[in-house]
């Protein structure tokens, strides 16, 4: 879905040819056991070049998730959280649209689940960050509210300025609207895969309806 997204109605034919080959995939029996809601059946269903602008930039911000689960079984990096993933490298690194495809994800093993935790925490305490800075606009000592009795930080690679979060070297209150604009939508999507990975959150269609 992510993949169709990003490409659908640009004009070249390779697209259009791998984007009218998602739904057989969604038939193959190594995804019995994933379930699509009726948005997302219509979403995969939708002919090349039909999707509304809206939902293209809703479906292609989906990569950041499956960057997630690429991380997750460690098969990539995750790049910094102000910086967007490469969809192309992901996608060929998971095996999408290769014929190996099924042997790639039948051989593949989480990380270390504390690890996975770790990562989780740091997104969820990222999120909570961000929201309360739209909402308000004020600096706060972050650091201390993520630092347990001991001195020890519950979250992994953060940066700080001032004790606040920090972006590219820049305390949260001094970032340009674009970047804060930008960590705030790649912080989302991949808190929402964090959360679903480590079970608070349960399935959710991933597209708006297509009529």
């Amino acid at each position: 879905m992510a993949f169709k997204g990003m490409v659908d109605g640009d004009g070249q034919p390779k697209s259009a040819e791998r984007v009218n080959s998602i739904p057989a995939i969604f038939q193959q029996d190594w995804m019995d056991d994933l379930t699509l809601d009726a948005a997302e059946e219509r979403f995969v269903n939708a002919p090349f070049g039909t999707l509304l602008p809206f939902q293209r930039t809703e479906a292609s911000w989906l990569i950041e998730r499956v960057a997630v689960l690429a991380w997750a079984l460690d098969q990539a990096t995750l790049p910094p959280l102000y910086e967007k993933v490469n969809g192309a490298k992901v996608s060929v690194t998971l095996g999408m649209f290769q014929a190996d495809a099924k042997d790639r994800v039948e051989r593949s093993s989480l990380r270390n689940p504390d690890e996975i935790v770790m990562a989780a925490n740091t997104y969820i305490a990222l999120m909570w960050r961000l929201q309360d800075f739209h909402r308000d606009r004020q600096a706060i000592d972050f650091r201390k509210k993520l630092t347990e009795k001991e001195g020890h930080l519950v979250v992994d690679g953060l940066e700080f300025e001032d004790g606040d979060l920090a972006i590219r070297g820049l305390p949260i209150s001094k970032l340009s609207e674009d970047i804060l604009g930008l960590t705030s939508t790649v912080v989302y999507q991949r808190f929402r895969q964090f959360r679903w990975l480590i079970g608070l959150e349960r399935g959710e269609s991933t597209v708006t309806a297509v009529n």
